[in-house]
């Protein structure tokens, strides 16, 4: 018998939670989490509105003071975007947001996770 071991996402992981974020016709889940290590920042766009001519989803995590430790921008396709992670040493959260055409169509924040 085999078995799969998958790393953890952060919807999945110890810590931290989803949020569920809707507005302009965009629902987006943004998601931190943590295996005592390592904290993950991940999203979900569960619906599209505009694409526009330009759109990018960002993620970020966040630390305990505001400053952005890591970030990643990815195309606006529909559903998971696989998390980014840093080092769990202090209190982190995850910021998500969408971009349209130079302007935020929807974004927001993840629960807090911490070491």
């Amino acid at each position: 018998m085999t078995s799969l071991t998958v790393a953890p996402t952060a919807a999945h992981a110890g810590g931290g939670g989803c949020i569920d974020y809707s507005r302009n016709g965009w629902n987006i889940g943004v998601c931190s989490g943590d295996n005592g290590r390592t904290v993950f920042g991940d999203l979900y766009v569960n619906a599209r509105g505009s694409l526009g001519s330009v759109c990018t989803i960002s993620i970020t995590i966040v630390n305990s003071a505001g400053t952005p430790v890591k970030n990643r921008n990815d195309g606006c396709y529909a559903g998971h975007h696989p998390a980014i992670d840093y080092p769990l040493n202090a209190k982190y959260h995850t910021v998500g947001s969408v971009v349209v055409n130079g302007v935020q169509k929807v974004g927001g924040s993840s629960f807090v996770t911490t070491p």
